[in-house]
């Protein structure tokens, strides 16, 4: 039974005889867009979109109401249970003006709401000490029957000093936030950079890992003080990095990307100094958490999978998934026992559903479709295709086709990674694959080389190729389309965003005769001016630096004039749109829009949109449809599907 659909208005929808979804279902945010479980898994709570408004609903795993509240046109990031009754909601939002002395950036704030009484608590609200901003989350945990939030906040004098000082970043320290009184009180301070900690059950601090901007160096300590180092390293020989607690009381798992893949090790204070390794290989992948003590008990990868180190707990999470074998399975949420789980499936034939799995009624109930309008008869057919570059390396990528048409000589529309070493294309529903999908065309998205998933070795081939291999890499998969008759090399567009969107602009500047148009979404273009822009945020803290050239990856080794497209704007073969977001903190909209400029210059054909009040997140709904409908509507004009 799907009763539980009616606890959202936006998720109704009528059993009648229907057309197709029109274009903008698959540009709209989902209607269900986080649901967490409560640790005794006897509650669930959603948050779903009605209008642009976001809406919190709580109910019992029965599917009674408990609580339903409002939560105007905000963005949730994050969603997180304190006990049974209480739940913390981090939103997010773009501050920062020139008026301000603050460059654009993302910052967080939390609501605390006692599901008991009613009561709702901004945290650090009005605050005169700290800034009213939620910087980092570290865990809730009960102390002396009373529950508290560890969170990153900045003190004001810390905000202070550095405008009197000049130049240089402001670190969060860490406080505790009592989510009863919302009062607070600061636990431990940042050191000469970034600050990561490790809370334990007890309120205590475990561990904690700093990053010294200024000698460059990353150390992890235990406890709060500097007294009792785990290890050293400097930072540009690989990143290490606290992942919360290991699998017993005062065990920490160390993240450590210097030896390729990045391995997971277990430390312990009376241990070997290098700790035991529990994973390896496990990039993008999360830890799984006991929902009461937060110990390590398993992780998930980049594919959805789970791995638990208890074999029993194991057995009842395939037992779960095999409820869904031609689906993808994503663990969502779970008791310590497993016993019930929340799982989000998708796939071929489905747009994303949330399910509630009991082990002890063998029962799999569905709890919602994320996107209601798109049913399993309007996704069109995807499966991995395998190829080769021209230098003999083995690649793939995820191959989308138009539903109920054949696959022989279809127009071509390649879809872009939004990163260099970014997490691979997999079989799961994409609204923008099927998007193009839904309007005749074939859509490839490429994993190139560099992209996670395939090994270090394939990791590594990446390095130095950003404007180079890793570009033909994407149009050796048109060859290889186009060689085994499903679809016409002469009709190929593409689009991508952030890194992506840069693949576009270079596939055609620096590459030629390949496609029709192309679609740029936050890109870097001038990518001198990029890592001009990212040292002046950065400064002297290289971790920083590492974060903000993400969306073109290490590009260091390079000759950067050599590989930006709008040094080639007179090359330009084809027409481009570009899309950026006005207030966009992660790649500046002056990109886009000087690559527009030369363009013009240039007498190329190209169009610019820029949208005003929206971030890079792009996490608004209309936002959403107005970039799909608007890149749609330029390949239908410069590559259209018949």
């Amino acid at each position: 039974m799907r009763f539980w659909l009616c606890m959202i208005a936006a998720l109704a929808v009528s059993s009648a005889a229907r057309a197709a979804p029109p274009l903008e279902a698959y540009g709209r945010l989902p209607a269900i867009e986080r649901v967490v479980l409560s640790p005794s898994g006897d509650r669930f709570a959603v948050i779903g979109k009605v209008g642009s408004d976001r809406r919190l609903t709580v109910r019992q795993a029965d599917g009674q109401g408990i609580y339903q509240a409002n939560l105007g046109a905000i963005n949730v990031r994050y969603l997180y249970w304190a006990g049974e009754d209480r739940i913390v909601v981090l939103t997010s939002q773009t501050v920062g003006a020139h008026s301000e002395n603050l460059p654009l950036q993302v910052w967080s704030a939390g609501l605390d709401i006692d599901l008991k009484s009613n009561k709702l608590i901004n945290i650090f609200h009005g605050s005169k000490s700290v800034v009213d901003a939620v910087f980092a989350w570290f865990g809730a945990r009960q102390i002396n029957g009373r529950w508290y939030a560890f969170v990153g906040a900045v003190p004001f004098d810390k905000v202070q000093a550095k405008m009197a000082g000049g130049n240089g970043r402001v670190y969060p320290d860490l406080y505790r936030v009592d989510l009863e009184s919302g009062s607070y009180e600061p636990v431990a301070k940042a050191g000469l950079g970034r600050t990561d900690w490790v809370v334990g059950a007890d309120g205590a601090v475990v561990a904690h890992a700093t990053y010294d901007t200024r000698g460059k160096i990353q150390t992890l300590f235990w406890g709060a003080s500097n007294d009792r180092p785990i290890t050293s390293r400097a930072v540009a020989d690989g990143k290490l990095e606290l992942d919360g607690l290991g699998r017993e009381p005062g065990t920490i798992i160390l993240a450590d990307r210097a030896v390729g893949e990045e391995e997971a090790r277990e430390m312990r204070p009376s241990g070997a100094p290098d700790g035991e390794v529990l994973y390896s290989k496990v990039e993008t992948a999360k830890a799984l958490r006991d929902p009461i003590s937060s110990q390590l008990i398993g992780i998930e990868r980049s594919d959805g999978g789970a791995e638990f180190r208890d074999q029993s707990l194991q057995k009842r999470y395939l037992a779960a998934i095999r409820a869904f074998p031609d689906a993808r399975s994503r663990l969502d949420g779970f008791t310590a026992d497993l016993g019930r789980m929340l799982i989000y499936t998708d796939g071929a034939k489905d747009s994303g559903t949330y399910w509630l799995i009991d082990i002890a009624k063998k029962s799999a109930r569905p709890i919602g479709d994320a996107r209601p309008e798109i049913k399993p008869e309007d996704l069109g057919p995807s499966k991995m295709f395998a190829y080769k570059a021209g230098d003999g390396q083995a690649l793939e990528g995820v191959l989308t086709l138009p539903p109920n048409r054949s696959a022989q000589g279809l127009p071509l529309v390649v879809l872009t990674n939004p990163r260099v070493a970014g997490p691979r294309s997999i079989l799961r529903f994409d609204g923008w694959a099927q998007a193009f999908a839904s309007q005749g065309y074939a859509v490839f998205q490429p994993n190139p080389r560099g992209t996670l998933g395939y090994g270090d070795t394939f990791r590594q081939r990446a390095e130095g190729e950003v404007g180079k291999r890793l570009q033909t890499d994407v149009s050796d998969a048109i060859v290889a389309l186009a060689a085994a008759g499903m679809v016409d090399p002469k009709r190929v567009c593409i689009s991508g965003e952030d890194y992506g969107g840069y693949v576009a602009l270079a596939s055609v500047t620096l590459q030629q005769g390949l496609y029709r148009c192309a679609v740029a979404i936050s890109a870097p273009s001038h990518l001198q001016r990029f890592r001009s822009w990212a040292k002046e945020r950065a400064g002297d803290d290289a971790v920083r630096m590492g974060e903000l050239m993400a969306p073109v990856g290490p590009t260091g080794a390079e000759d950067l004039l050599t590989i930006s497209p709008a040094n080639y704007a007179a090359r330009a073969d084809a027409p481009v749109l570009l899309i950026h977001a006005a207030e966009d903190s992660v790649v500046p909209v002056e990109q886009s829009k000087s690559m527009a400029q030369v363009l013009k210059s240039a007498g190329r054909p190209v169009e610019l949109i820029i949208l005003d009040k929206e971030d890079h997140f792009l996490a608004k709904e209309e936002t959403q449809v107005q970039v799909l409908a608007a890149a749609v509507a330029f390949v239908e004009k410069h590559n259209p599907p018949n």
